[in-house]
């Protein structure tokens, strides 16, 4: 694991605090209120529907084209409500919301242990502050779980040492991600060679046999 960064930085003024909870205060509620006031688009459209075609008894890549992986759909399903479609919809945005607000705290989690509240309030910062998160990370799509748990397979990666269990763990969240997106197996690339460099390192195949039995 990475070591922490210096605590001989002085904390932040009573002020500074108040400073940045409150930017990050506007920050969350923007979020929210972006996601709930934005319109829908087609991509999300397309993705609400195949998981209404599933909470119906529909069978994706049979009674409805779909060029994604399932699991987005198995789970949005339960809350396509025929009643009402307008909360069903407010629903899926809110679990990309949870989502992207998950993503955010674990690398503010990462970034206080490796480099003190300074990095902690950086990596929050930046990520608010990046129009690609800050825009698609609110919208119903695959990306947006898939990348929370791209996010957890690296903060594993990164706090925990090389073990067979923490390798394991990696594997198995990686392959939840890549049930959401298949983008995520171009991201298991650097899993895989950081698996090999240790399983080398420390002359233990294990190290990269069992994440490749689980991954595969």
């Amino acid at each position: 694991p990475l070591s922490p960064g210096s605590p001989d930085a002085a904390p932040p003024t009573q002020g500074v605090w108040f400073g940045l909870a409150a930017f990050f205060v506007a920050a969350v509620t923007g979020t929210f209120v972006l996601s709930f006031n934005r319109a829908f688009g087609e991509d999300e459209v397309e993705h609400l529907y195949a998981a209404y075609t599933v909470g119906t008894g529909g069978l994706l890549y049979a009674d409805i084209w779909q060029g994604h992986h399932p699991l987005l759909y198995w789970l949005l399903a339960p809350v396509m409500f025929d009643d009402d479609p307008v909360l069903a919809y407010r629903l899926a945005r809110f679990s990309m919301l949870a989502c992207l607000l998950g993503m955010v705290g674990i690398a503010t989690f990462v970034a206080r242990r490796l480099g003190g509240w300074q990095a902690a309030v950086w990596a929050p910062a930046l990520l608010f502050l990046e129009t690609t998160v800050a825009n698609r990370g609110i919208e119903v799509r695959p990306d947006v779980p898939a990348a929370l748990l791209v996010t957890g397979a690296s903060a594993l990666a990164v706090l925990l040492g090389p073990s067979t269990a923490n390798h394991t763990a990696q594997a198995l969240v990686l392959s939840l991600a890549f049930l959401f997106s298949k983008k995520a197996a171009v991201l298991t690339v650097p899993f895989g060679l950081l698996w090999c460099w240790h399983a080398w390192r420390d002359r233990r195949p294990g190290l990269l046999l069992a994440p490749l039995v689980v991954w595969a």
